[in-house]
């Protein structure tokens, strides 16, 4: 189908039933996107009157036509649900290797019904795909939980690491503002998609794959791709700008414009701005950088905070984190707001509904 795989996977958490379904070529004329084809799914399959975070609502993981093509910025994946925090459909879009190891896998999507009467992981090995009890992830953080799988998972088969997408303790609680958390630091944040995971007893899902995406003419796809680079690194100084220091360069630029979202948005603008900049998260806890699949930008920050009383190690925290934690919070220390998104991270809490 040149992009998509042609296959999704319908996991029953009830009885534990998995099949494999053709993916309609109609649905892909019609939506391009992985939000809005799993938006036409969820529509057609739950009552809107349904309780979010009852059995018969569902959760779809998605991706889009171009994940794992190796096009710039394709490695999103998006998770769709009824959400528990608005009532309405939820859409919360992670990068990272989960959607391309899921797309090489043999699916472009997986969606997930019922639930399980005890605590289960999803484990996708191309055409092996099995639930498996994670009676012993249950409370363990999402770091640790990925730890654990990939230990599990091993790479006896395949030269390449398991990509892992769980919940933290806050997605077992239900929590309304729970995240899911994929290779260690991606977020699929917003709306409480991880809530809807803990309802259904699903602790993980860990995908590995080895199939290749095809496109429709491979050549020129190619040299599109190198197009568009040659094209996005003649841009003034963002390429370099968010290599250097991700999406934090914002929060200086917003600041002088007046929008920033200073104590719970009452002004726009926070004089110790300074201390909690991208800029001075680069001189005093950046470690190094890196990638989402395919991706030569490289924006994630990778951080480590040696104050002894907020010792820690994580992502970023990108722009949004450091505005609704920090500024919105009135707090001015960098150390405090990197401290505070690891443990949002490792709880699975959205930091921006947290902040």
């Amino acid at each position: 189908m040149n992009g998509w795989v042609g296959k999704l996977l319908r996991v029953n958490l009830t009885n534990s039933s998995i099949t494999v379904e053709e993916l309609s070529r109609r649905l892909t004329d019609q939506f391009l996107g992985g939000r809005g084809l799993a938006s036409k799914i969820l529509y057609d399959e739950v009552d809107p009157k349904v309780e979010p975070l009852s059995p018969e609502n569902k959760i779809i993981f998605m991706t889009g036509s171009l994940t794992g093509t190796g096009v710039i910025g394709g490695a999103s994946y998006v998770v769709v649900t009824k959400s528990p925090l608005s009532g309405s459909i939820a859409c919360s879009t992670a990068e990272g290797y989960f959607g391309p190891e899921l797309k090489s896998a043999g699916y472009d999507g997986i969606i997930l019904e019922g639930k399980s009467p005890q605590p289960v992981y999803l484990s996708i090995e191309d055409d092996r795909v099995e639930l498996l009890s994670a009676s012993h992830l249950w409370g363990k953080s999402t770091s640790r939980t990925e730890e654990i799988i990939r230990a599990e998972k091993g790479n006896l088969w395949i030269a390449k690491e398991t990509s892992v997408a769980s919940i933290g303790p806050a997605g077992e609680k239900r929590a309304k503002i729970a995240s899911i958390i994929n290779d260690r630091h991606r977020v699929a944040a917003r709306a409480g998609v991880g809530a809807v995971m803990g309802s259904k007893n699903l602790k993980a899902i860990a995908v590995r794959g080895t199939q290749t995406i095809t496109v429709a003419d491979g050549t020129q796809f190619v040299d599109a791709v190198a197009r568009a680079w040659e094209k996005f690194k003649s841009t003034p100084v963002i390429p370099q700008t968010l290599n250097n220091i991700g999406t934090s360069f914002l929060v200086d630029l917003i600041n002088k414009c007046g929008v920033l979202p200073v104590n719970n948005f009452q002004t726009g603008v926070m004089k110790k701005v300074d201390k909690i900049s991208g800029e001075h998260m680069a001189e005093t806890i950046l470690k190094a950088n890196k990638g989402c699949f395919a991706c030569p930008i490289a924006c994630v920050q990778m951080t480590e905070v040696e104050d002894p009383a907020l010792q820690g190690e994580g992502e970023g925290p990108e722009y949004r984190t450091i505005a609704l934690i920090g500024a919105a919070c009135g707090i001015d220390d960098i150390n405090a707001v990197a401290k505070i998104s690891y443990l949002c991270d490792d709880m699975g809490i959205d930091t921006l509904s947290f902040g």
